[in-house]
């Protein structure tokens, strides 16, 4: 349901589960700080690659990011940019912008930002593990991420 239509699916997941009793944010953040920052400092599953991938550092160009750029439906990022009017914008200046990314080593602090929303994996959520996060950054950087890792 995931793959055909996202926003059917998340109105569904938070209608099934709309008898959570979330616990309020001081006994949330405590939590979620544990689980984000803790522990042996990899997410299980992430390799840490050993060597330089020489090609990743090549200039973007149009093809890759026409390739990466999100679904219009896609939700936006705490910037407000949405998939749509990413989209509207010409690959000659996404090339450019993302370049300049590529070329700086770094994004811009606001494209750093994202949004994490707490939703219930079961009826009657009522402690913080009852909940999964789901963060959402921006249709920009997330784009920028997509190209990096096609490459």
């Amino acid at each position: 349901m995931w793959s055909k239509n996202p926003c059917s699916c998340l109105r569904t997941i938070l209608k099934d589960k709309s008898s959570a009793n979330t616990p309020t944010r001081d006994i949330m953040v405590p939590f979620w700080t544990n689980v984000m920052t803790g522990g042996g400092g990899q997410s299980p599953g992430v390799e840490i690659a050993t060597q330089v991938i020489q090609e990743m550092w090549k200039p973007i160009d149009p093809a890759e990011i026409k390739e990466s750029l999100p679904e219009a439906a896609t939700a936006p990022g705490p910037d407000g940019l949405t998939a749509r009017q990413l989209r509207a914008v010409p690959l000659n200046i996404l090339r450019r912008i993302l370049n300049l990314f590529l070329l700086s080593g770094r994004l811009p602090k606001h494209l750093l930002e994202s949004r994490t929303t707490l939703i219930p994996k079961k009826d009657g959520a009522s402690e913080p593990g009852d909940f999964r996060p789901i963060t959402v950054s921006s249709v920009l950087t997330r784009t920028f991420h997509k190209v990096l890792a096609v490459n």
